[in-house]
């Protein structure tokens, strides 16, 4: 009869070998396992270990302790951003998946938090959208079809950092042909220019008519001018100068072009009379919907630029929160007004992945362009805040997240053979040992404790516990550790397989 004892780590498993099988007794559970090389596998040891994966976990080898993040313990300017190194890794809880992160989204509802114009609890790791491979997963993640290794985009709170724990429920799988920092991209903005253009104006609008969309040189609303097209209403966009060109490429059916505030994100609005531009456009009946994410400069052209029975669609604060107004100013045209958020129009899984997909569809297809426009590394954080509300982008601002720990290599899919360290053994024939042992002829205790083997031994090969089960064998009387990659390196997690505990030596 032959024991397997899966998941103990290396030290720990040359410890318990010799010290017998009662040292591990109380912690294994007996399962059945068909019949193997040279004998029947009749019983074999599970070893949990909770610390390290958590129950029914699965994860990368490589996820560490602690991580490195871009935290807000007060709040201020922009240099109130710091970056730590030792911050904890989240924990997972059933549902969740960790996300090993390549970029993170930056967007001004960051800079609001970090303000404290938006209120969060301190202290707090910035940021709201991000995207990466999947490092660790739950049960229930994998039930909903997740695997570890898989590339997938988000939102939540927290994303300023290398790793995120992330529900299943709220994970966005990237497409092939869509790189990741374009897929982070589409998180925020692009979900928020979705749900812009094709139902925060309570369908008041009709393809076909005119739609006002305020600073489309910026990020969010590049991508709105461009979906609004996509849905057939005649965009007209606002834009500074020096983001003309950018403008432009949006396709807005008419571009009005306003001089630069200086060192400000918006641009000047009382350099060009927009509601007059407006108004010779439509023909003097003005717009259905405005798109307005720059806030208390442009609250009175928005609302006068309205056509009967138009809607103010307010989303954003970039040169200040809108004041408040009476309502009756709405009376002379019964405008409507709302202030819209995106969760509210991702209510379900359902919902996300219909705005997801058409994005992602209109993505490959070429239809909508993204312009990532800086990256910028995430050991120096308060330097995009500060790039971004300075008006200096001209597209989506990312924070590389793998620029702040040295890359690992990618994990090796199930299957995968890489170059061996060590030779292979001579094939024996079937009957025969596979594994040369290396107790004593005997499969029973010897007389004399076998020699301690080395593992320079060309002769023995180790593995990863997550391989064994396609790739252990035993006879009787041999101990055999191997696996797929090759070297030993302590503190990894290993298989042994033995036939008597009390001869069995490491």
């Amino acid at each position: 009869m032959v024991s397997v004892l899966i998941g103990v780590r290396l030290s720990a498993a040359q410890s318990a070998i010799a010290r017998g099988p009662a040292l591990c007794a109380p912690r294994v559970r007996q399962l059945s396992l068909g019949p193997a090389v040279g004998e029947p596998l009749t019983d074999v040891c599970k070893f949990y270990a909770p610390r390290a994966l958590g129950h029914g976990r699965r994860r990368m080898s490589t996820v560490p302790a602690t991580m490195k993040a871009a935290i807000v313990r007060e709040t201020g300017d922009a240099d109130v951003l710091r970056f730590e190194t030792d911050v904890p890794v989240p924990e997972l809880s059933d549902g969740h998946v960790l996300v090993k992160n390549e970029f993170a989204g930056i967007n001004f509802i960051d800079t609001y938090h970090r303000s404290g114009l938006y209120a969060r609890e301190l202290p707090f790791v910035g940021g709201q959208e991000g995207g990466g491979q999947i490092a660790a997963i739950t049960p229930k993640a994998a039930e909903q079809g997740f695997a570890i290794g898989q590339r997938v985009a988000y939102s939540i709170l927290g994303t300023y950092a290398e790793y995120s724990a992330v529900p299943a429920a709220k994970l966005l799988p990237v497409p092939d042909n869509v790189p990741m920092d374009v897929a982070v991209s589409c998180v925020v903005q692009g979900l928020t220019a979705h749900y812009l253009t094709t139902d925060a104006h309570a369908q008041l609008i009709k393809p076909g008519e005119w739609m006002l969309v305020h600073g489309v040189g910026g990020g969010t609303c590049q991508w709105a001018a461009q979906m609004a097209r996509l849905k057939g209403y005649k965009v007209i966009g606002t834009v500074a100068e020096a983001k003309a060109e950018t403008g432009r490429a949006t396709g807005c059916h008419e571009l009005i072009v306003l001089k630069e505030v200086a060192g400000k994100s918006f641009e000047d609005y009382e350099s060009v009379d927009v509601v007059g531009k407006v108004m010779d456009i439509t023909g003097g009946t003005g717009v259905k919907a405005v798109i307005d994410g720059i806030g208390k400069s442009t609250v009175d052209i928005s609302i006068n630029s309205l056509a009967r029975r138009g809607i103010f669609v307010s989303f954003g604060n970039a040169s200040g929160a809108v004041p408040a107004f009476p309502v009756l100013r709405l009376i002379g045209k019964s405008a409507f007004v709302t202030r819209p958020k995106l969760l509210d129009y991702t209510v379900n899984r359902e919902e996300l992945l219909m705005r997801a997909n058409e994005i992602f569809g209109w993505l490959g297809s070429g239809e909508l362009k993204v312009s990532v426009d800086r990256t910028f590394p995430l050991t120096a954080p308060p330097e995009a805040h500060k790039y971004l509300e300075a008006g200096k982008s001209k597209g989506k601002v990312l924070y590389q997240i793998e620029s702040a720990r040295a890359r690992t290599p990618p994990p090796r899919p199930l299957g995968h053979r890489a170059p061996r360290r060590f030779h292979r053994t001579p094939p024996r024939d079937i009957g025969q040992p596979r594994w040369p042992a290396f107790s004593s002829e005997s499969p029973t205790a010897p007389a004399q404790p076998a020699a301690r083997p080395s593992l320079e031994d060309p002769s023995m090969v180790v593995a990863p516990w997550m391989f064994m089960s396609t790739a252990t064998y035993a006879c009787p009387g041999e101990m055999s550790v191997r696996t797929r990659y090759g070297a030993a390196r302590r503190g990894d997690f290993y298989c042994c397989m033995m036939k008597d505990w009390s001869w069995a030596r490491a």
